[in-house]
């Protein structure tokens, strides 16, 4: 913990840009989901898409721009590579690992209706996910933007940012516990069940960022969730009637 001087107040900016995010992002995404629900506007779902990249991108840019301008170094934000030592290996490991598992998820679904049918169970239990979860063609196109729009800018705010700055005032433990709320209350449109479900992907990618030192790992694992995301959504679209002609039968 070091002590915050009045060079710092730059790194205030972001802050309230990122409070300012998680307001106008709660309120925008009840517009847009009416905006849904109504009907009236069929391109509703692509232009949440583009509104929410746009803001997370101009978040990150400002919170980047900030820390520069506050005379810390990139690397002091996690932009340099992971510490040398294990914690760099495990860092990296876990990245592996999670990866490995969320390409493993998307050609199970290609390959199993067993698998498709479980995991459109799943879904459907998880509710809110509607507003975000796309239907066509290019809504699945787009979602890949947004997945890694997500991955790169979200890891930037949250965890680069938020807990390096505030741990410039108060304990690193204290300031990724900020972190993690701040990126879960994110999440507040999917309701309490999804709060529930982000809070652990939080914990780990809060995890892997102080273990290993570095947001790489971290921006690849969200990256990589995300668009896994997205590509089992796809497949279950892509599969949907012939999994429901296939099932009545069985």
């Amino acid at each position: 913990m070091t002590e915050f001087t009045a060079a710092d107040m730059v790194l205030l900016i972001p802050l309230a840009a990122i409070l300012l995010l998680l307001i106008v992002g709660h309120f925008r995404e009840k517009t847009w989901k009416a905006r849904m629900e109504s009907g009236t506007d069929p391109a509703a779902r692509l232009k949440s898409y583009n509104e929410t990249m746009g803001l997370l991108w101009l978040t990150a840019i400002v919170a980047t721009v900030c820390w520069v301008a506050s005379g810390r170094s990139l690397d002091e934000m996690g932009f340099g590579m992971t510490h040398g030592s294990w914690r760099g290996g495990l860092a990296w490991g876990a990245t592996v690992a999670a990866t490995g598992y969320m390409i493993w998820a998307i050609v199970e679904s290609s390959l199993s209706r067993k698998a498709r049918s479980s995991a459109r169970k799943q879904v459907d239990a998880m509710g809110g996910l509607e507003s975000i979860r796309p239907r066509t063609t290019a809504e699945h196109n787009r979602f890949v933007a947004l997945a890694i729009t997500a991955g790169i800018t979200e890891e930037v705010i949250f965890r680069g940012f938020l807990i390096m700055a505030l741990a410039w005032v108060m304990p690193i433990w204290l300031a990724a516990i900020l972190s993690i709320a701040a990126f879960t209350l994110g999440h507040l449109y999917q309701g309490m069940s999804g709060l529930i479900r982000v809070l652990p992907t939080a914990l780990i990618l809060t995890l892997v960022f102080l273990i290993g030192g570095s947001l790489w790992p971290v921006i690849i694992i969200h990256a990589a969730l995300d668009l896994a995301g997205g590509g089992v959504f796809r497949v279950l679209d892509r599969h949907a009637e012939a999994d429901a002609a296939a099932e009545p039968a069985t």
